[in-house]
């Protein structure tokens, strides 16, 4: 009797684990069956979600191409656009050859594909990558991206080939290269090559001549671009960084990113006494600073009143305390401590990679315009290619890493409902 049990124990753990298998692939194909047929939606211009990134092409974007179009030198001081000026240098390139804007979108397409391949080749496990690639399908702002010629797609490609594991000096050189690309295509991704050079240097010993003359020379023409500006976008937006109001972009950004956290917060939540346990054995300045952060706001909160966007969380607190009738920061104040101690908490375990999307989140949010869509996809890629966290390794042993892409959905409908 006792061989017969053994038997059908060792019978059902690969049969549960086909099953678990089974469940997650189902699900995955939902969620990319449903962003393929919200891609058909963007293409056709129905996707309610994507119309701040076709109007943001037609008045800034297509513009800004035409430029560099016709004069490149002359279109540098002050071309019609915030972003740093790659993107537009390259369509503006597609342009001038092809006379046609057909072709932006189709070398945007391309673009999209790009970064669809370092997905599906990125260095992690299979259920991951399908997680990332389903993500990208349901997040309206990748579309927007792809389809509106937005350049964030660019810079998006070009991560995912800094992120990847190098071992060679030449490896390392590339890896600095691009990741000091991205900050060319759009000025916030400067996080990627700080956090490149640093974790390089610091963790991975590597030697450090190299790795650094590459980035100073590759950085030597960003610095004659902020000399010619004189700040870090052309002089017509100018306004877009207000010192003054950085401090409560910086909470927003973090109620921003915690949205895509929240399936582990869930998780974490379900065991109280490890969560208690994991926020007390915090350092004490981690506390300090959020305390600090969260009176500061308390007696500020005025100055959220400039920040134009906000979020999924921060639009959605602002129209409660509309309709309530009760100060924003009632809702807001909660929201920002559970996501700055989600977010402390994240970083435990391999601190080097998990801090990389504290540093995404806080450079994403030095401007008064801080919308999801500069977060999205940009967050679910860094958690699902590159943290390393327990909850991710116990979602895919359960066959349930798929719900770390319903945070992507939830953004989607919001989208789609408040645009």
């Amino acid at each position: 009797m006792g061989q017969v049990g053994q038997a059908m124990t060792e019978v059902s753990v690969p049969h549960n684990g086909a099953s678990r298998r089974m469940r997650e692939l189902v699900a995955v194909a939902i969620l990319a069956a449903l962003g393929a047929v919200a891609f058909v939606f963007t293409m056709m211009g129905a996707d309610p979600a994507n119309l701040q990134q076709a109007s943001d092409f037609e008045l800034f974007y297509f513009p800004s191409m035409q430029a560099f179009a016709t004069d490149p030198v002359a279109a540098l001081p002050n071309y019609n656009a915030a972003p740093t000026p790659l993107y537009f240098l390259l369509q503006g390139g597609v342009l001038a050859v092809f006379h046609d804007p057909v072709f932006v979108r189709i070398v945007s397409v391309l673009l999209g594909l790009g970064v669809g391949w370092a997905v599906w080749t990125f260095p992690v496990s299979q259920p991951r990558r399908m997680v990332a690639l389903a993500a990208l399908l349901v997040s309206p702002y990748f579309r927007g991206q792809v389809w509106h010629s937005n350049g964030d797609v660019l810079a998006l490609l070009l991560m995912l080939f800094a992120l990847r594991p190098v071992v060679t000096a030449r490896g390392r050189i590339i890896a600095v290269l691009m990741s000091a690309t991205t900050v060319y295509v759009r000025q916030s991704f400067f996080f990627l090559p700080v956090y490149i050079w640093l974790r390089g240097v610091l963790q991975q010993r590597w030697k450090v001549i190299a790795p650094t003359l590459a980035a100073v020379l590759i950085g030597l023409p960003l610095l004659g671009l902020l000399m010619l500006w004189h700040g870090i976008a052309p002089p017509r937006y100018a306004g877009h960084l207000a010192a003054d109001v950085i401090p409560a972009t910086l909470g927003v950004g973090l109620t921003i990113s915690a949205l895509y956290l929240s399936p582990i917060i869930i998780l974490r939540a379900l065991r109280p006494r490890r969560l208690i346990h994991d926020v007390k054995s915090l350092p004490l300045a981690v506390h300090g600073v959020i305390l600090a952060a969260a009176v500061f706001y308390a007696f500020t909160p005025h100055l959220f009143e400039e920040i134009k966007g906000g979020g999924t969380v921060f639009v959605g607190l602002k129209a409660v305390s509309n309709v309530v009738h009760l100060p924003l920061m009632a809702g807001f104040l909660p929201a920002f401590i559970v996501s700055a101690y989600a977010m402390a908490v994240s970083m435990r375990g391999d601190v080097w990679r998990n801090v990389l999307i504290l540093a995404a989140t806080l450079s994403m949010s030095i401007s008064v315009l801080i919308y999801q869509r500069y977060f999205d996809p940009l967050i679910v890629l860094l958690l699902l290619l590159h943290t390393r966290r327990p909850e991710l390794a116990l979602l895919e042993r359960k066959g349930m890493l798929w719900v770390m892409a319903l945070p992507v959905a939830v953004v989607a409908i919001a989208a789609s409902l408040t645009h």
